[in-house]
């Protein structure tokens, strides 16, 4: 049993000296999610195409924008790899092979699959690809590891619900880089062995197109509802130096769905810990709050408990609660102060955070009722309109709803960090040019061009 102060001391258990720093690895469901990524200090960016991503119903990549992604990112000395982890229908194999061909020419830095017959098909016929292993097969023992490893996978990325000694010691106990990911939503099943949404819509999270019906409302025998398989999101932020320790290769933040403020917050987060520079974790965790978060957890990784206003880390099963979020199951924000008082046109809260004119918050009335929105559009204290309150202030906001006096506030929006990361966030490829060898040759039936990667005919 171990017992943290504070969140310091996790984010300094172990001398410098003894670290290896490991691999950020960021989500990019758009073009937009992978320059916030890259300007964010993303050592590697993961993204799907058009086809056969398990985050079918993101925006995700045409084939044309991930050779202009991948091009940008290796200008720079960051990796990408492309997500190709659905299981494969026969009919598919044309369209998966004709992926192959012109992921040849692109170059990615690795390949993620779950579907066995692709890496077979990779291997025979592309051998030149690195592959990972997907968290989609569910891999979380050693034997496991060792397994994919003799089949020729160079990294694995575990699954999700493996506590920190079973990761180190699978990591210290193979030769197979180690994924695992830190931060984002979690599944209620073992990825890549869920059939619920498949089963009761006819969509199937192996084909990545899960329709989370984990997240939806139900009543048990007793008629009590609630969102009882809804998962908390994990955030890992106060133990990275563990996971560094372990000996981990890539740390993953889930979020192809998310959105590019998301990723860029995020990325800087971890970006900090990682580097041993993230000095202020209360501003951090608030920031990442305000952009997306469920209510967070860092089970099953650790299982933490208060004992005298202090945390310990145990040893057991994780409990249903340490995971579990039964009363709301979407983005909750971070918390920013309660209602105080309601009258007609005029709301007075005392304020937790800071908050400021065109700041979005939710307000919770109960644990049964559904949050409302509270758009900021103007603060007055004291008599006098203000741009912003701090912590401890109490304020009048204008509205024409009623919220009963002791509903909490939480903020789901803030300009204020908006503005911080929106000059991180660039929605334009910088123009460069890249020398290249040609041997271009026109024949009366049509032209060839050859070079280091390519051999083309143009008819």
């Amino acid at each position: 049993m171990i017992m943290i102060k504070n969140h310091s001391h996790a984010l300094s258990s172990y001398p410098q000296s003894q670290r290896k720093k490991p691999e950020l690895l960021s989500p990019a469901g758009t073009m937009e999610c992978f320059f916030a990524a890259v300007e964010n200090g993303a050592d590697a960016v993961y993204l799907g195409l058009n086809d056969f991503s398990a985050r079918a119903s993101a925006e995700n990549f045409s084939l044309n924008d991930a050779s202009k992604a991948i091009a940008y990112a290796h200008e720079r000395h960051i990796k990408v790899y492309i997500a190709l982890n659905t299981l494969i229908k026969t009919s598919e194999l044309d369209k998966i092979v004709d992926y192959l061909i012109a992921l040849e020419e692109l170059q990615p830095d690795a390949i993620i699959l779950q579907d066995l017959g692709l890496l077979s098909l990779i291997q025979s016929q592309f051998p030149q690809f690195t592959v990972h292993a997907s968290t989609q097969m569910a891999i979380h023992t050693i034997a496991g590891v060792k397994q994919l490893e003799k089949m020729g996978f160079k990294r694995i990325v575990l699954a999700r619900e493996l506590s920190m000694d079973e990761i180190n010691h699978i990591s210290q106990n193979t030769s197979a880089e180690i994924e695992v990911f830190i931060h984002g939503a979690l599944c209620y099943s073992y990825s890549g062995l869920c059939f619920f949404s498949s089963v009761i819509g006819g969509r199937s999270g192996n084909r990545g197109r899960c329709a989370q019906p984990c997240r939806m409302y139900y009543k048990d025998q007793q008629n009590k509802g609630g969102y009882y398989f809804s998962m908390k999101d994990l955030l890992t932020l106060p133990y990275i130096s563990n996971l560094i320790h372990a000996g981990v290769h890539s740390c993953k933040i889930e979020g192809r769905m998310k959105s590019p403020e998301y990723v860029a917050v995020v990325t800087h987060a971890y970006r900090q810990a990682i580097d041993g520079k993230l000095y202020d974790y209360d501003a951090a965790v608030h920031r990442i709050k305000t952009v997306f978060s469920r209510e967070t957890t860092h089970s099953y990784l650790l299982r933490e408990s208060d004992y005298k206003n202090e945390k310990i880390i145990r040893n057991g099963p994780v409990k249903a609660a340490d995971m579990i979020n039964s009363s709301y199951p979407a983005n909750v924000g971070s918390y920013a102060g309660e209602v105080i008082k309601s009258e007609k046109g005029c709301l007075t809260i005392r304020a937790d955070t800071e908050i400021g004119v065109r700041d979005l918050l939710q307000v919770f009335e109960n644990t049964l009722a559904k949050p409302a929105l509270l758009s900021v559009k103007t603060i007055v204290m004291k008599g006098k309109r203000v741009f912003s309150i701090k912590a401890g202030d109490i304020a009048a906001i204008p509205t024409e709803h009623y919220y009963r006096q002791g509903a909490k506030l939480y903020l789901l929006s803030s300009r204020k960090v908006h503005e911080m990361f929106s000059s991180k966030m660039p929605k334009k490829l910088a123009p460069s040019q890249i020398p290249a060898d040609l041997k271009v040759r026109i024949r009366p039936d049509g032209i060839s061009i050859q070079g280091p990667y390519i051999l083309r005919t143009i008819l």
